[in-house]
This record gives structure tokens, sequence and C-alpha cells, in this order.
């Protein structure tokens, strides 16, 4: 297997498994604490180009590219902001920008949980336009964020809330996985863990309509499936369309170890879609 590193890169980029478009990225650990909350950035952006990471307007990590992952950053407990920026060209003027240099989504806030470590995706096409046209072709350039032992959410614009989450350690012999759906194109898919179904018609993340009179706050979108108990040890995830034998991943194995917990995210490496698997330790 191949590990690249970039600078500023404390996490290893996504190493190929072989076969069709298989992937996995190893996460970063981290030291918690009681009065800061820690969030790291992941760039599986279709064609968002080089992206850098904001904090709370500070740019704390850069030179991201496809499948790598910043290191975490320790913020203050409550409401902080979190950007991605991409020198790609956006479609978009309210979310992605209009051209190179874009802040994806401006004037974001992230609700973030004492003692709590988050992981913010950056997903979607640079090449559509969002919002204006949101409801026919929701594939835009987005962030979403989840977490791991705290709230999951994900915000553009506004003063937001803490969506209810509820986490609990897997048992003895066992791991926790979720999916996120990060391939635009790819439609609703099912997921076959052991050629079995293990999760089924997992969706995009489609950010939701603004509120009226609340600032034009997004409500909070958990971008991922809740967690599933399964098995430690090697397990062979298929990934297919949706409530068809259509596969958009083949069996590609993946190592979980007892008691840990895994986002494995559904992601697609370019526009003519070519659709692969990449999983964070959380």
């Amino acid at each position: 297997m191949l590990s690249l590193r970039r600078r500023n890169i404390a996490a290893p980029a996504l190493l190929i498994l072989g076969g069709v478009a298989g992937a996995l990225s190893a996460g970063c650990g981290s030291s918690s604490s009681s009065s800061t909350a820690h969030i790291r950035g992941v760039d599986l952006s279709v064609n968002g180009g080089t992206t850098g990471v904001l904090v709370n307007s500070t740019a704390v990590g850069g030179d991201l590219s496809f499948g790598q992952t910043s290191a975490y950053n320790f913020v203050g407990q409550g409401v902080s902001n979190f950007s991605f920026t991409t020198n790609a060209a956006t479609a978009g003027t309210t979310v992605g920008g209009a051209a190179t240099g874009a802040v994806i989504p401006p004037n974001s806030q992230f609700q973030l949980n004492n003692g709590s470590s988050y992981t913010a995706y950056l997903i979607g096409r640079a090449d559509v336009k969002p919002l204006t046209a949101i409801r026919a072709d929701p594939r835009f350039l987005q962030t979403v964020v989840t977490g791991s032992k705290g709230a999951a959410a994900n915000y553009q614009g506004g003063t937001p809330s803490t969506p209810a989450v509820v986490y609990a350690d897997p048992p003895s012999g066992q791991a926790n996985l979720r999916i996120l759906n990060g391939a635009p194109d790819a439609g609703p898919v099912d997921v076959l863990i052991g050629g079995k179904p293990a999760f089924t018609g997992v969706s995009y993340p489609v950010l939701p309509a603004a509120v009226p009179g609340n600032n034009n706050a997004v409500p909070a979108v958990n971008p991922a499936t809740a967690y599933s108990a399964l098995p430690s040890g090697t397990l062979s995830v298929q990934i297919n369309a949706a409530g068809t034998a259509t596969v958009l991943v083949p069996p590609t194995s993946i190592g979980v170890g007892s008691g840990q917990s895994y986002t494995i995210i559904v992601t697609e490496t370019a526009v003519a879609p070519t659709y692969s698997l990449a999983t964070e330790t959380d």
C-alpha cells in the first residue's frame, strides 16, 4: 500500500487497496480535554483543487489534496467558525464563491462540545452552482461535520443549536461503523458487509432550507448514518446503487479494531465517476 504525505498533514493520505478504486485513510489521534474540542479536515471533493483549513478565520492547515487529512485543531468549546478554502474555480456565489480562493462555506458556525472530536469533510463538485439550484442539483461543494463522541452537525450561517446524538462504545470484540455518502453523482447507496445488506438507502447529504426569522440559519443535518456494531477484524465492504444489484464499489477489505469506531465514506475520484471507499478512525 502507498502512503503519501504533504506538509502540515498529520494523518496519512488515502491508501490504495487495489482492485477498482478501493481506499483507506487512517485517522489522527488527539489528546482529550475537558475545556476544548478538536476538529480536523478531510478533502474528499471531486474537483475542489488544493484546499486549506480555517478555524475562526485563521489558517491552521493547508495543501490538502484529495484524500488527505489535516491535524486535529484544538478550539474552544461552543460555537466556532470552520471552513475550507479552495484554489478551484467554483460555480456558485452564496456558498462556494465566484472565483478561486473561495471559502466553503463562508460565515459557517459549528457547535463543538467539551472534549469531543469532530471531522469536517469537504465533499461535492466545484462546477455545480449551490443554493440557487439546491433542490434540482444538490451536488455543490459543501462542508459536512461529524462528531465521534459528541453532536454531529452541519451549519451554514446563523447561530447553531446542538442536535442530540447518542454515542455508545461498541461491545467487546466489535467495532462501530457508520456510513457517509460523499459521492455526489452516486445517488442513494446500499452498503453490503460480508455480502449482506448492512446499511440501505444512504443518501448524499443535502442542506435543508434556511429558517426564516433566524438569521437565515440552516438547521443541523447529521450527514452520516447512526453507528452499527459489527464484529471486528477484516470486513468485506461492497457498495451498490440503492435497491439494485448495480455495483459501484466491488468487495473491498477493510480492517477494523475491537472497541474502535469508524466512518466509512463513499467517494468519487473524477467527474466521470469512479467510486471508491475511504475510512476515518473516529
